[in-house]
């Protein structure tokens, strides 16, 4: 019962204090001040192309999260061979799902919103139309990672907390680069965090029952019987 009251509070707060900080953030001002900072009416977001906010932080941090996903993918695959990779069979599966899950279902709400990015905006100089800017689909590249926490918990709760970290860190800073280059509000990134967190963790309790590694012990067993 309190492994199973700690999950549920692993799953909620998480979600909630994401979801606040993102109303608040939107309610109070704060997505217009940050973007405010970062735009130059006669220059306009003056880092939108720049090597480090474009090249750097947009296009490899992509990449290095797609790597991520792939090396889940190819420790999967390769645990069918190599009986020292068994045990990280299902934390590999839950992880590349975990990532293509959380940042599929941003990608397509992001399709579907009616809202626009901030150099869209007369405020920054656009043209007061646009679309298909919310949540921020990058920041969520970042915050999938967020889910190696659950893949990690039940092997080392150092670990997980470092991949939790991770995770966090990487999409703060993906969401950090999306505001100076004026593609997102800082709320649009949290909504982001929000809903990668909401998708690693159903997918941990419901898909996986909340146990990657005792699931995966016991069929390494039933194979070597």
């Amino acid at each position: 019962m309190a492994r199973e009251h700690q999950d549920q509070l692993l799953t909620f707060l998480p979600l909630l204090a994401f979801a606040l900080l993102a109303v608040l953030s939107e309610a109070t001002g704060l997505d217009r001040r940050l973007s405010d900072a970062w735009y130059d009416p006669a220059r306009g977001f003056s880092f939108k192309h720049s090597w480090w906010a474009e090249d750097l932080i947009h296009d490899a941090g992509r990449a290095f999260v797609a790597l991520a996903g792939a090396s889940a993918v190819l420790v999967w695959a390769l645990s069918f061979r190599v009986p020292r990779l068994l045990p990280w069979r299902r934390p590999a599966l839950y992880l590349f799902a975990a990532i293509a899950l959380s940042t599929g279902a941003v990608a397509g709400l992001k399709a579907l919103s009616g809202r626009p990015c901030p150099w869209d905006l007369e405020r920054y100089g656009g043209g007061g139309s646009g679309g298909g800017c919310f949540p921020s689909a990058h920041a969520a590249t970042g915050y999938s990672l967020m889910a190696l926490y659950f893949a990690l918990r039940d092997f080392s709760p150092r670990l997980a907390r470092a991949g939790l970290l991770l995770g966090l860190g990487l999409g703060t800073l993906f969401g950090f680069g999306q505001i100076v280059r004026g593609a997102h509000f800082q709320s649009h990134n949290l909504w982001s965090a929000a809903l990668c967190w909401a998708v690693a963790a159903a997918l941990y309790r419901v898909a996986f029952r909340g146990d990657l590694s005792a699931a995966s012990r016991s069929r390494g067993g039933a194979e070597k019987a």
